[in-house]
């Protein structure tokens, strides 16, 4: 490689590292937990790190096993380094979002060249969904998947180069990877690949033309022992050591029920995740649609014309593109289950086909970057650093009683589990948990009295402004002293 390359491939990935690490961790400590998933894995992670259990998860000390254990461990060492902090939450997802831009900068760097890898990396790493709710910028596992998927699909397409098929070999080691984040999702980690080489396979003997690599049936076992060994281990040991509890939570209501029915509502059509694209990233979305009809339609002609077939390029990075898309997007289309961040698999693809535009003969590429450096200039204005969501009450709270309560005291939460059919709300439960150090206790209306007689033990209470009213008619309620916390209030006696 000539100096010349090595600075073209070098300083787009610098670029782009600079820009990701200012995305995804400029105070990305500064937004309190969302509920449900974030407050959840954080609680999760957070008794993993106090119990020093590597292999079992609780979730408010019940045993919890509805997602894989990897995003869990590194959720756990992140709070051993940092504390219990929302930055320690979302480390290692911002990690994972830096390394997932890196990747598919590369990925399009192999399949088009540096202009178009750079370009769109850049758009993917400002784009409103790779920074929507659920995303890089919070705690949840989505972009821990995406990361080892990425990296699946970029050692694949290094296997297509002379003397690197060994590259297939670690493809099986990042799609074990992804399974272990994200059990059944991480699937598409392998049928991508299998699907891309079993076509350019079908396309080569049309020809009778050589594949640009050559896999040996090594190099197929090692994909195959990489990934059953890193993704199947632990659900091996959950099945073993859970039994009936792990078919019933796992397999079934978080596989078949995701599949076959929406589980709390979260139902939708099938054209649900274009509404949401287009909703959110219209003119990548189009670029990318005009691209994949322009390949389609230019494909399609070998079928009506077969002597045209030998002036038609069937790429292998257009091949791949394309059942990444299809395949992805069919099977979450068609899932009875509709959430936004699912999508989030697809939509590096969708970049990488928008800025091949960059790249082909018909599009004059300084007008095309104009148009891309406008897009650039609307991302940068949408980050989310400009104007943090404001703190939760229960953040508030366990910084005005850390310190002031002995550990292990306790907290009484008025009410406040009837948001949560129950019980608590798992961000509420993790401030006031590690943050507070106080145990939360929920109590229902019905056993309020019960609890004020008792405040010796209970003598700190939080509560929604418009129930305190509940607890004015009983005595001892004079005694308590009240501070404000947003909309709720912090007793003390």
């Amino acid at each position: 490689m000539t100096t010349l390359n090595r600075v073209r491939v070098t300083l787009p990935a610098l670029i782009l590292l600079l820009v990701s690490v200012f995305v995804l961790l400029y105070r990305v400590g500064e937004v309190s937990l969302h509920d449900w998933d974030e407050g959840i894995y954080a609680t999760i992670a957070a008794e993993m790190a106090e119990r020093g259990d590597w292999l079992h998860m609780t979730l408010m000390g019940q045993p919890w096993l509805e997602k894989p254990l990897l995003p869990f461990w590194l959720n756990a060492i992140s709070f051993k380094l940092f504390g219990f902090t929302e930055f320690a939450v979302r480390f290692f997802p911002a990690l994972a979002g830096i390394g997932s831009v890196l990747l598919l900068y590369g990925i399009g760097r192999r399949l088009f060249s540096w202009y178009v890898g750079f370009w769109a990396a850049l758009l993917f790493a400002l784009s409103p969904i790779f920074l929507d709710y659920h995303m890089a910028r919070s705690g949840n596992h989505d972009v821990l998947f995406l990361v080892w998927f990425l990296a699946a699909l970029y050692a694949f397409v290094r296997s297509w180069q002379s003397g690197f098929e060994w590259w297939l070999v670690m493809a099986g080691v990042a799609a074990g990877f992804a399974i272990f984040t994200r059990g059944a999702l991480g699937i598409f980690a392998i049928i991508i690949p299998l699907l891309t080489h079993a076509i350019l396979t079908l396309k080569v003997r049309v020809r009778h033309t050589p594949l640009p690599y050559r896999y040996r049936w090594y190099h197929w076992a090692g994909f195959a022992l990489a990934t059953l060994g890193i993704g199947g281990w632990w659900h091996v040991f959950a099945y073993l050591a859970y039994r009936e509890q792990f078919i019933a939570v796992y397999i079934k209501e978080q596989f078949f029920s995701r599949i076959t029915g929406p589980p709390q509502g979260h139902a939708g059509p099938w054209w649900f995740y274009a509404r949401y694209l287009w909703n959110t990233e219209p003119f990548v979305t189009a670029a990318a649609a005009l691209m994949s009809l322009f390949w389609i339609v230019r494909y399609s002609i070998a079928f009506v014309a077969p002597a045209r077939v030998e002036k038609i390029r069937f790429t292998a990075a257009i091949i791949l593109l394309m059942v990444w898309v299809a395949s992805f997007t069919l099977v979450i289309s068609f899932m009875q289950t509709k959430l936004s961040w699912y999508v989030l698999g697809v939509v590096p693809a969708l970049y990488v086909i928008a800025a091949s535009a960059l790249k082909h003969a018909g599009v004059p590429r300084a007008f095309a970057t104009i148009g891309v450096v406008a897009l650039l200039v609307f991302y940068g204005m949408q980050l989310p650093h400009w104007n943090p969501a404001p703190s939760a009450p229960a953040r508030d709270a366990a910084a005005l009683i850390r310190g002031n309560v002995p550990e292990n005291g306790f907290l009484v939460l008025y009410r406040t589990a009837e948001w949560n059919f129950g019980r608590i709300a798992p961000a509420t439960y993790w401030y006031l948990r590690y943050q507070g150090r106080v145990e939360p206790v929920a109590v229902d209306r019905e056993n309020g009295e019960y609890y004020l007689e008792r405040e010796e033990t209970y003598h700190r209470w939080l509560m929604r402004k418009d129930v305190i009213v509940d607890l004015e008619k009983y005595p001892e309620f004079s005694a308590f002293t009240r501070r404000d916390v947003g909309d709720w209030v912090l007793l003390n006696n």
